[in-house]
């Protein structure tokens, strides 16, 4: 009797453990945001928890080029973390390389919920690389989600 007791308690612990966890949060980012030559932010209105417009903007006088893929990090506990896909679920982007040119801005609408789910409180960031002939950059956009 006390070992199904035992086992009812661990059992329920772990489920009300499980469902209170903010998110899956992963790794620590591998990558050096450089947010000094192209920029990135979150169109004001845009942002829901499950999709945001984002504003690319190109401060050089290089031509910058880029594409759809990007993903999506979590700030915990001080540090940036990969946020890791919901169980079962992929986001695919197709692969076209855009043209940021000169002093060039463009918007971009970005949908996680498929692969992220609808995100929950707290603060993250969409993370994109961009490159020219001479470099690879990775750009963020943060954000917080109330």
């Amino acid at each position: 009797m006390k070992k199904k007791v035992l086992l009812i308690i661990s059992l329920f612990a772990i489920i009300l453990l499980t469902g209170c966890t903010n998110n899956r949060i992963g790794e620590k980012t591998p990558h050096k945001i450089t947010n000094d030559k192209i920029t990135m932010e979150v169109k004001q209105g845009t942002l829901t928890k499950s999709s945001a417009t984002i504003i690319m903007t190109n401060k050089t006088k290089e031509e910058y080029t880029y594409g759809e893929p990007y993903h999506l990090e979590i700030k915990y506990n001080d540090s940036w973390h990969i946020l890791e896909l919901e169980p079962n679920n992929d986001i695919f982007f197709t692969m076209p390389a855009y043209s940021l040119k000169a002093g060039e801005s463009v918007e971009k609408e970005c949908e996680w919920e498929h692969g992220y789910g609808q995100l929950k409180k707290g603060t993250y960031r969409i993370v994109k690389d961009v490159s020219n002939k001479k470099e690879q950059l990775y750009v963020a956009a943060e954000f917080t989600i109330k």
